[in-house]
């Protein structure tokens, strides 16, 4: 598209052989305004509930070699060997 042919511009044939683009700006806005929204809760690691802090550690526990198929949590109850999570 030329500088001065701004009449010529249909949003139509724009949108239809460039809508990955525009998709790509709204989710990077998306994403952006969700960052900034959300600062101190990313910064000070406030979770929403229980069920967000039992994820994260067995998130933890898997990058520290825990098996996928391993649904017990040793640091709930370590003197007792763990407890098993409900969920998968």
């Amino acid at each position: 598209m030329k500088l001065g042919s701004l009449r010529d511009f249909r949003i139509d044939d724009e949108l239809g052989r460039h809508w990955w683009r525009w998709m790509l700006v709204f989710w990077a806005c998306v994403a952006a305004w969700f960052l900034v929204n959300r600062e101190a809760n990313i910064y000070w690691l406030m979770l929403g509930d229980t069920d967000d802090n039992m994820r994260l550690m067995q998130v933890r526990a898997w990058m520290g070699g825990q098996g996928w198929y391993d649904l017990r949590n040793y640091r709930l109850d370590p003197a007792l060997g763990g407890f098993d999570i409900h969920w998968s």
